[in-house]
């Protein structure tokens, strides 16, 4: 496994791995916002990098996506 370097790499990673879960379920941002109860313009911020989700929130993220949080990093 490659070592995260910057704290860019480090996002670059996260949301890739995110983008990557979310596409191999067949979610979109609608439908993970609707299984979050988050507006979905949320979801969009947080998949463009513009905003950072929490540490709670990426483990719901992960349980909406049926993944383990580490899956994620």
């Amino acid at each position: 496994m490659k070592e995260v370097k910057t704290l860019y790499e480090f996002k670059h990673n996260f949301y890739s791995k995110l983008y990557a879960a979310m596409e191999k379920k067949n979610k979109t941002y609608k439908d993970l916002s609707t299984d979050l109860g988050k507006n979905p313009g949320y979801i969009s911020r947080v998949m463009s990098g513009k905003i950072e989700p929490s540490f709670s929130m990426i483990f719901y993220i992960a349980e909406a996506l049926g993944i383990d949080p580490r899956d994620l990093f």
